[in-house]
């Protein structure tokens, strides 16, 4: 059986064309709705990647300044230890009568020292 616009001859089926046309129009409304609903999909993923971006540059940001404040707490560490060790080394090579001065000032370095050392013990747990 063959389907015709025109009239239809023996064994063939006549279609109105305003059913052609309906069929023309759903399909084409279908594929305007489908395209509407695949830019608004993609719309929302831009979105979404826009501000993931964005959080994903905080992020760096904060890393970057976590970085340099771990620099300075480990530099500062670093520092006072050799401090300490210098006052130790002048204790060893000074007479006993810089004894108590030395002292003073072992024990000042090494409280310094002991407050970098928690500040930073915060800071890593």
């Amino acid at each position: 059986m063959f389907l015709t616009l025109n009239e239809p001859a023996a064994g063939h089926v006549f279609i109105n064309e305003d059913v052609i046309n309906l069929v023309k129009t759903k399909s084409e409304d279908f594929m305007e709705e489908k395209k509407a609903w695949k830019r608004k999909i993609e719309a929302q993923l831009n979105e979404w990647k826009a501000e993931a971006d964005k959080w994903k540059a905080r992020a760096k940001k904060k890393q970057v300044d976590s970085e340099i404040e771990t620099d300075k707490l480990l530099n500062d560490l670093e520092k006072k230890q050799e401090q300490v060790r210098e006052k130790l080394k002048k204790m060893d090579e000074s007479g006993d009568e810089a004894w108590d001065d030395i002292k003073d000032g072992v024990e000042s370095a090494t409280t310094e020292l002991k407050t970098s050392f928690k500040k930073a013990l915060k800071k890593f747990s």
